[in-house]
């Protein structure tokens, strides 16, 4: 008997692991709707398993987000088949980091479609509700707040994911935090409603940005005609003192390429291009501009870019050209100072596995300034610089890849055998 009882839970997992299977194969085939159709198969076959809860809340939250409308959504909706999936993994088991990850981006994504119909209070308890549910732990906010800090007053920031995003509306919306900065998620910028709030801001909240889309080409956004242009832009001579440059060079002449390409390889200038692009023309240098390194590599600024702490500073000078590709003391002053990375334990006990790999950036800006060191032969400060990693981001908290370690090591190395 004991046999057959072993046999029969041996099927019914060897079943059960099928059906993931098929609703992960569904999923990257972006059917949604069969992917979910497989996950309800699974969970009536193992009603304890916490992975076919998360992966129905996950799957769920993004046939509502990724996918053509449906008849249905909404609210309720999102209650019973996202919140309601994602709690109940966790009742299953509470260490499914990115089940809680999912639970915070469902609510903050529920209190921006509060925020459409004009109702603030409840956009503010959706936000708590994410809050209270571990969706934005310590670290996460830390986060976030570090690239507010970095920004000087009157600042405009783009950003782009959940992460970044979830962590600074937090801390604009529910602690006032910084509200001086006009933050613009990337992602969102290519959606009217957004584009419009963007452009408008709203008190209380964020000032808007310069933006020139009037209501209707707001409304009428879409994929753009675009072939490789330069686009000029004047530059105060405010902007040249300031960054050390010849004043005869007033213009910034920027080369603006198609970010998209149809089948037919007809290119396109997508909307989150064209919004980017309208920003900075209009802006004129009057409002310093930074951009997240999660962001910039969605954006056509290779030549523009200069690091600034944790983020970058977009000039209008050739960064390379003129030596401006670091402000090195801003950098160093930021990842220098122990405050402003205090919480950073907290992600040994609320890791998010699906984002937390994002905080490599900042292991990537100080081996950049190990490097700039290192290319001025600063054997002590290149370092320093390379010894603050581990400082600040231990790898018991946060695992270093084998081939980036095997890399700071030779490195380290490197820079011992020249320094003697």
């Amino acid at each position: 008997m004991l046999f057959f009882v072993l046999l029969l839970q041996i099927l019914v997992l060897a079943a059960q692991e099928s059906l993931l299977e098929k609703a992960h194969e569904a999923f990257q085939a972006q059917n949604y709707p069969l992917a979910l159709e497989f996950l309800h198969k699974a969970r009536e076959e193992a009603p304890g398993d916490a992975e076919v809860y998360y992966y129905l809340g996950y799957y769920s939250h993004y046939i509502v987000y990724d996918s053509r409308p449906f008849s249905g959504q909404g609210m309720h909706w999102s209650q019973q088949q996202v919140i309601a999936n994602l709690e109940r993994a966790l009742e299953l088991d509470s260490t499914m980091g990115n089940a809680r990850y999912f639970l915070g981006v469902e609510h903050i994504s529920r209190a921006w479609e509060f925020f459409k119909q004009g109702q603030v209070n409840e956009m503010k308890q959706e936000y708590q509700a994410a809050f209270d549910k571990g969706g934005l732990p310590a670290w996460m906010l830390e986060e976030g707040r570090n690239h507010l800090r970095a920004c000087p007053p009157d600042a405009i920031l783009f950003i782009n994911g959940d992460l970044h995003h979830n962590a600074i509306t937090w801390l604009q919306i529910m602690e006032g935090y910084r509200r001086d900065v006009s933050v613009v998620t990337l992602a969102l910028l290519g959606r009217p409603w957004h584009a419009r709030f963007y452009r408008d801001g709203f008190p209380g909240i964020q000032g808007g940005v310069p933006l020139s889309w009037s209501d209707n080409q707001v409304g009428e956004i879409h994929h753009y005609k675009w072939r490789p242009q330069q686009i000029v832009i004047p530059v105060p001579p405010a902007m040249n003192q300031e960054l050390g440059v010849d004043a005869a060079i007033n213009t910034m002449q920027w080369m603006v390429e198609p970010d998209l390409i149809s089948p037919g390889q007809r290119t396109f200038m997508s909307p989150l291009l064209a919004g980017f692009v309208d920003i900075i023309e209009q802006n004129q240098w009057r409002r310093p501009v930074f951009i997240s390194m999660g962001a910039v590599t969605a954006l056509p600024v290779d030549s523009w870019r200069r690091q600034h702490g944790p983020l970058v500073q977009l000039i209008p000078f050739n960064a390379r050209k003129h030596q401006l590709e670091m402000n090195v003391q801003a950098t160093r002053d930021f990842y220098f100072t122990d405050e402003h990375f205090k919480d950073f334990p907290d992600l040994l006990q609320n890791d998010f596995p699906r984002v937390s790999g994002v905080m490599f950036n900042h292991h990537i800006v100080l081996l950049n300034l190990c490097r700039h060191y290192y290319d001025q032969q600063q054997w002590d400060l290149a370092l320093e610089a390379l010894y603050r990693i581990r400082e600040i981001f231990p790898s018991q908290i946060l695992p270093i890849p084998d081939d980036f370690q095997q890399f700071m090591n030779e490195l380290e190395e490197d820079i011992l055998q020249k320094r003697q």
